[in-house]
């Protein structure tokens, strides 16, 4: 058995979509390059999966759940939440 340990850093996050993603592709928000994050898990209507493709088109109402380095992830709410 191989047993990943994250630590204390690199935590998932489990965000709900804002406005400011509302209908554009995984692709189209590139977290990977913008913010040093990794979508791990998407949650649309109750339905959570894990086969993430570049042309998923993000819905109101979605989660995604990320993983990263804090500040990071609180960048990338900022970016969503429009916090300055």
């Amino acid at each position: 058995m191989f047993i990943v340990v994250l630590y204390h850093f690199h935590n998932p996050n489990k965000l709900k979509i804002t406005s400011k993603i509302v209908g554009k592709t995984v692709y189209e928000i590139n977290i990977r390059s913008k913010f040093n994050l990794n979508m791990i898990a998407i949650v649309k209507e109750d339905v959570t999966s894990i086969d993430i493709k570049p042309d998923l088109i993000l819905g109101e109402g979605d989660l995604i759940v990320i993983i990263g380095k804090t500040n990071d992830v609180q960048r990338f709410e900022n970016f969503m939440y429009n916090v300055k």
